[in-house]
């Protein structure tokens, strides 16, 4: 993915014309990361707004035990570290590539230019902070309240969004570690989880990624709903 068409893909700038994309694109420089490099550490000043371009990034956080923990995986067109960057805070994340990828960058001193240049990008901002806050509420109803097997069918399914109709079915590229972390859940608790759906026909389970066969299934575990006859026995039998 070149950088015009990073850009264009990400929500900030979805309000921007192809003219105004070029113009943006001219504050961005492409910067490659090899997997497991650092691309801004946790309580750091908020120096760059980054775009992934290609690979992907995971945004963590470490537990008082010294864990690390996922909190969300980027993908290519999607920014992070624009908000710390537009109000000059300090980045609440550390931000980590994933495998070999390839990210644009932007100075937080232009980018508040931008942000002035282009109202639209703090428009588009706000949006996603809103979406952002009701994810976090979501995910800790989830973590508080409810099954494993429901934590990670929903966290499949938040992987995959925007992907979910795509033929023969969306793949969600995580580790069976990522994706434990992911669910608030251990290792062993999220490997045998997949199994059993992967059992079940829901998903086909790879070392590196987890196909998703059927969404309807897995939504069915996830919600517990009748969406489609013969689910509910899939999901009583995946009750502890």
């Amino acid at each position: 993915m070149d950088k015009l068409e990073a850009l264009s893909r990400c929500e900030l700038f979805q309000e921007l014309s192809t003219n105004e994309l070029s113009t943006l694109a001219q504050s961005f420089r492409q910067r490659r990361y090899l997997r497991g490099q650092v691309v801004f550490l946790e309580g750091r000043p908020a120096e760059v707004v980054c775009v992934v371009a290609s690979g992907s990034v995971k945004l963590t956080q470490d537990t008082l035990e010294g864990h690390e923990l996922i909190l969300r995986v980027v993908h290519p067109g999607e920014a992070f570290g624009a908000v710390a960057a537009l109000i000059g805070d300090v980045y609440p994340l550390t931000a980590v590539a994933r495998e070999d990828s390839t990210v644009l960058c932007c100075s937080a001193s232009r980018f508040r230019e931008l942000v002035e240049d282009y109202p639209s990008i703090s428009r588009r901002a706000l949006r996603i902070v809103s979406a952002r806050l009701r994810e976090a509420f979501a995910r800790i109803r989830e973590l508080s309240l409810e099954r494993v097997d429901r934590r990670i069918a929903r966290t499949l399914l938040r992987a995959a969004d925007g992907n979910l109709h795509r033929p023969g079915g969306p793949v969600v590229r995580l580790t069976r570690q990522e994706l434990a972390e992911l669910a608030g859940t251990t290792l062993t608790t999220a490997s045998r989880t997949v199994a059993r759906f992967h059992r079940l026909g829901v998903v086909r389970a790879g070392r590196q990624n987890i196909s998703i066969l059927s969404v309807d299934g897995l939504r069915a575990i996830a919600e517990e709903s009748e969406t489609r006859e013969g689910w509910p026995s899939v999901t009583a039998g995946l009750l502890p």
